[in-house]
């Protein structure tokens, strides 16, 4: 996968999120799902992001 479509699937979990009546637009998501997305964006990210640190 690429890291634009695991973007899009950050942005997929959002949009089906609960969210809270009067909170400002907090909601509630799967911590574990949005951490290993996280952890494959890391895993994709081209060589030139990362050395850009």
């Amino acid at each position: 996968m690429t890291v634009e479509d695991l973007l899009e699937q950050v942005d997929d979990m959002l949009d089906k999120a609960w969210s809270f009546p009067l909170s400002g637009g907090k909601c509630v998501v799967d911590a574990e799902q949005l951490r290993n997305i996280i952890d494959d964006i890391r895993g994709n990210m081209p060589s030139e992001v990362r050395q850009a640190k």
